[in-house]
């Protein structure tokens, strides 16, 4: 169990860390424009709306993710109940909160045998240069040097959203754990909120990736600056 456990995180984690690598190298030449009110979004039936109050947005998620930040003093109890119904999930939760450069997880705790689905988030201050879509086709080989063997950029684009404007940045990487290789994909948004880019990145199995994207798209539908 624990030897699964481990090969789980590390790909979480490989995962999480390349987007926060890159989320960092792209804030020195391009910038989404600042998040903006909307209209609240809709909470469906059977999703939850979590915040981040560190990275000062909302967000609507399905209902079978947990969401905590690693530096909530709630977020140990939450980890804590999770445990005590699905310990192998609360392992995963125990081993992302050691990940002090994000400021935000959410995982689908429903079956984490392999990888479980997740969202997280890391922020920096604020870079204030505009982005447009060639700046973005330039940049694409210099993130695609920034990340491990085996792994690509398969898309960067400025995508629009009801709150405003994101860069997105979509890539596989080639994950090796104890469990085996295989391949994650991941949607990474950059958004500006208040004097901080934060990089909200949704991650899952490559194999997965079509069934997945709707569920991303709805989310960042949601995607509201936290309102004090």
């Amino acid at each position: 169990m624990g030897q699964k456990v481990i090969g789980i995180v590390v790909a979480i984690i490989s995962a999480a860390v390349a987007y926060f690598v890159v989320g960092r190298s792209m804030r020195g030449s391009v910038d989404a424009t600042q998040l903006h009110d909307a209209p609240a979004a809709n909470l469906e039936t059977g999703w939850i709306r979590a915040e981040s109050a560190r990275a000062k947005f909302t967000i609507n998620l399905p209902g079978s993710y947990v969401a905590f930040d690693p530096e909530s003093p709630d977020a140990q109890t939450t980890i804590e109940k999770v445990s005590a119904t699905n310990p192998t999930a609360g392992m995963v939760l125990q081993q992302a909160k050691q990940q002090t450069q994000f400021v935000f997880w959410a995982f689908d705790i429903r079956d984490v045998t392999k990888f479980a689905n997740n969202v997280n988030v890391s922020v920096q201050p604020r870079q204030n240069k505009p982005a447009n879509q060639s700046q973005l086709d330039s940049e694409k080989g210099n993130l695609e040097s920034k990340l491990p063997p085996g792994g690509r950029v398969v898309g960067l684009k400025m995508v629009d959203l009801p709150a405003g404007k994101a860069i997105l940045s979509q890539m596989e990487l080639q994950i090796d754990g104890p469990q085996g290789s295989y391949t994650s994909f991941s949607n990474g948004y950059v958004v500006s909120i208040d004097d901080q880019d934060v990089t909200i990145t949704f991650t899952c199995l490559a194999s997965d990736a079509d069934k997945f994207q709707p569920i991303v798209e709805k989310a960042m539908q949601s995607l509201r600056p936290l309102k004090t």
